[in-house]
């Protein structure tokens, strides 16, 4: 199970990896445009919805590897029980709202399939195809907030020592 999940983690930032190199090259596709004064339709709307889905594809793998804000310097600080206490606590915390968030983003993804809301832009595009995509990333970030919950009530760390940051 645990591969299972490391390998979800990564395609998900794999995935995310790939729409930031879609947001450079339609940056760049404007730049040189411009320099030919040709226009780029609808450019600026999809690298608004590369980089929603950018950010959000990448939230798993982030949370797994430690790359979220975390007050080591508190919790360094507590002895065990109090610290394990709290790492539950806040994977608890941080679980629900992931877990409640994930839920109306798939719900504002289905609303907009089932009305067939279009973007605004030059290009009309179905909404719900990149809100699909912060959809995934909030349960893919729903999934790691239980698989973190699930290791601190074993009482295992929630980063591995690979990924901590050197102190």
């Amino acid at each position: 199970m645990r591969r299972l999940l490391d390998a979800f983690y990564t395609a998900s930032l794999a995935l995310g990896g790939s729409f930031l190199v879609l947001l450079g090259g339609l940056v760049l596709s404007q730049i040189v445009g411009r320099w030919f004064g040709l226009i780029v339709p609808g450019a600026d709307e999809f690298a608004g919805f590369c980089m929603a889905a950018t950010f959000f594809l990448a939230l798993p793998h982030t949370l797994m590897v430690g790359g979220h804000i975390r007050v080591e310097l508190v919790l360094d600080r507590l002895g065990e029980p109090w610290r394990r206490s709290l790492e539950i606590w806040g994977s608890l915390a941080a679980t629900g709202i992931a877990g409640y968030f994930a839920w109306y983003a798939i719900e504002l993804a289905w609303f907009s399939f089932s009305f067939g809301d279009m973007s605004f832009g030059l290009l009309p595009i179905p909404l719900w195809i990149p809100q699909s995509a912060l959809a995934f990333g909030v349960v893919g970030l729903t999934i790691a907030g239980i698989d973190s919950l699930t290791r601190a009530l074993h009482g295992k760390p929630n980063v591995t020592a690979e990924h901590r940051p050197s102190e």
